[in-house]
């Protein structure tokens, strides 16, 4: 009887009734494979200020940040059910498979360094920054839409080309992919610009006066570059590209230089690099006025005497390749070995000499056959 009276008495705690959001929450967590201690965590305050979910009033989630848990799932189309959103992070975990598509009022995307495939979803409009580098997202690059800040997805299998930038594009990022076809006129304030590593093709584009890293590295770039650079450029990676033509004038600032493997010619002039790279091209003459910060030099392979370049900077690069010494002479019209051979024959007083040796060698060639 006692028992049953408190049988009776027991008060059984009612589970929580979850939000439509909060449900959409779960099964996207369920699907992300999350401990069961975490989805529990989650049912019991409702979805909203614990293990990284934030929300509206009215218990709308605003956000999400799954970056760094261990997780190895995939994102289900959970993702795309909830109407609120604008942040979704989960850089940093083993997540596999396709991304469904985007709820349309996500401003910031970043699943850096997991294992996506398939292709990119259409971009929303309202998107600011996408960061999908390190991943096997393939097949095209969406379309940009007007009003996308950011976008970063290196080192994936994307293909195909950029038709157009939007105006408010900041930085762009999709070096190690497989893309081509011309570059597209740059927005006026680009601060970045990196496409390493893939096919581009065609003519540099004008560049911006905002700009702060170019990186062209390895792609199939051909004509001129632009008599000078922007004034704000730190870094110029145009290194293994067929670019002809004068090298440019180098904004005071800039930090990075690299142009090896091009046809560029005429004079270099750096102002206080920490990198300087200009090997394999046609250059005839390499200055740098301090080289205190200098800690990468390369000028080697360029038709440049030696004896013209200041000691300090010989003694701080690899210079094997330059022509050494310049032969006493032969004023400023000679350049390369060929030069140096022509300049010798036609001096008198080397083919006198010449001449004579030969008639030696014959009268002794001579002697020895009226030996036999």
């Amino acid at each position: 009887m006692l028992w049953s009276l408190v049988q009776s008495t027991t008060i059984k705690t009612p589970a929580p009734v979850l939000s439509a959001d909060c449900q959409n929450v779960v099964g996207l967590a369920t699907s992300m494979k999350m401990t069961s201690a975490q989805i529990s965590t989650l049912k019991t305050a409702n979805c909203c200020s614990v293990l990284g979910v934030y929300c509206y009033i009215g218990n709308q989630t605003s956000s999400i940040d799954w970056q760094g848990l261990n997780l190895n799932g995939t994102v289900s189309g959970h993702l795309s059910n909830l109407t609120a959103i604008t942040s979704f992070h989960a850089d940093n975990n083993n997540l596999k498979g396709s991304l469904p598509a985007f709820p349309r009022t996500l401003k910031s995307l970043s699943l850096n360094h997991n294992q996506f495939t398939g292709a990119i979803p259409h971009l929303p409009e309202a998107i600011e920054e996408v960061y999908l580098a390190d991943n096997h997202f393939s097949g095209k690059l969406p379309a940009l839409t007007e009003n996308l800040w950011y976008f970063y997805a290196s080192n994936n299998k994307i293909s195909g080309n950029v038709t157009s930038f939007p105006q408010n594009l900041a930085c762009f990022d999709v070096q190690s992919n497989h893309m081509s076809g011309l570059i597209p006129d740059l927005p006026s304030q680009m601060t970045d610009l990196v496409l390493q590593n893939n096919k581009f093709s065609g003519k540099l584009p004008v560049l911006p006066n905002s700009l702060v890293q170019l990186n062209l590295a390895t792609n199939k770039m051909s004509g001129p570059l632009p008599s000078s650079l922007p004034s704000n450029l730190a870094v110029f990676n145009v290194y293994d590209n067929s670019f002809s033509g004068p090298v440019p004038s180098l904004p005071a600032g800039i930090q990075i230089v690299n142009i090896y493997n091009n046809q560029l010619t005429g004079q270099l002039t750096v102002q206080r690099p920490v990198q300087l790279v200009a090997n394999v091209n046609q250059l005839t003459g390499v200055t740098v006025n301090d080289l205190s910060r200098m800690a990468v030099c390369d000028i080697s392979n360029n038709p440049i005497w030696k004896n013209t370049l200041d000691s300090n900077l010989l003694g701080n690069c690899w210079a094997y390749g330059l022509k050494s010494p310049r032969p006493v002479g032969l004023g400023k019209r000679s350049i390369d070995d060929a030069d140096v051979l022509l300049e010798k024959r036609t001096d008198p007083q080397v083919a006198n000499a010449e001449m004579l040796l030969m008639t030696i060698l014959l009268s002794i060639i001579a002697s020895v056959a009226a030996l036999f």
